[in-house]
C-alpha cells in the first residue's frame, strides 16, 4: 500500500475550496498549494478537475482541510459577531424616546 494518493480524495478538494472562500480564487490557490506543497496550477486545476495526476500525502491533506477549516470557523465567527454588534446598535437606536408631558 502506498502513502501517496491522487488529488480526487475529498480532503484535496476541500482544502482547497476553503482556501479559495478564505482568501479569494488566486490567493487561495496558491495558499492551498503551499500548504498541500502542490504548485498553484495543480491546485487550480484540482478545483476545476483537471489534473488527476498530483500525489498527495492522505495525512498531510486531512491537516491542509483541518487548517482551513479552523480559519474559516474563525472568519464566521467574526462575521457572526459584527453582525451582532451592528444589530445590537440598531435595537438600541429603534427604541421609542421616553414621552414628556407637555403642560397646558
Amino acid at each position: 500500500m502506498t502513502t501517496m494518493e491522487f488529488s480526487s480524495k475529498p480532503d484535496v478538494r476541500e482544502a482547497i475550496a476553503l482556501a479559495c472562500r478564505l482568501y479569494g480564487r488566486k490567493a487561495g490557490w496558491h495558499r492551498a498549494a503551499q500548504v498541500l506543497g502542490i504548485a498553484s496550477r495543480t491546485a487550480r486545476g484540482i478545483e476545476y478537475g483537471e489534473a488527476t495526476g498530483a500525489a498527495i500525502c492522505p495525512q498531510r491533506a486531512l491537516k491542509a482541510r483541518l487548517h482551513f477549516s479552523r480559519l474559516r470557523a474563525a472568519q464566521l465567527r467574526a462575521e457572526l459577531a459584527q453582525l451582532e454588534s451592528t444589530t445590537n446598535e440598531a435595537t438600541h437606536l429603534a427604541q421609542p424616546l421616553p414621552s414628556v408631558a407637555v403642560g397646558g
